[in-house]
């Protein structure tokens, strides 16, 4: 197989990965709604004191998702594209807030380790 005949197949086979992703996401997010929840300040002040750079905004939507999973008792996953303030800080705000970060391309097979580990986020 020549290079351009295995760039064409792996770009095809990237294509079709990319479909079945956004069918996911559109899936989901037709069982969903939007839910504020209220902030934890303690929580916050705890991220913000260890995560001084990062956007208060980011950190006080890290601890909307927190509520929600408390709230819920149902693993919940912050979705970023910023790799700056909030991928590259992932370990740091699950070890403080117990939520996982996740780049939009791996939140569902994050959210799917998750909910086959058989704990719940209280159980942890």
């Amino acid at each position: 197989m020549d290079f351009f005949s295995f760039l064409t197949d792996v770009v095809a086979d990237v294509n079709i990965l990319m479909g079945n992703i956004q069918l996911r996401f559109d899936q989901r997010c037709q069982q969903s709604s939007l839910v504020s929840m209220l902030v934890d300040d303690m929580l916050l002040k705890k991220l913000t004191s260890t995560l001084p750079a990062v956007k208060s905004e980011d950190l006080e939507n890290v601890c909307e998702v927190a509520a929600f999973q408390q709230a819920n008792d149902r693993w919940s996953i912050f979705i970023a594209l910023d790799y700056k303030d909030i991928i590259d800080n992932a370990r740091k705000i699950y070890e403080i807030s117990k939520i996982h970060c996740a780049d939009p391309l791996y939140s569902f097979t994050t959210l799917e380790e998750l909910e086959t580990l058989g704990r719940r986020p209280s159980q942890v």
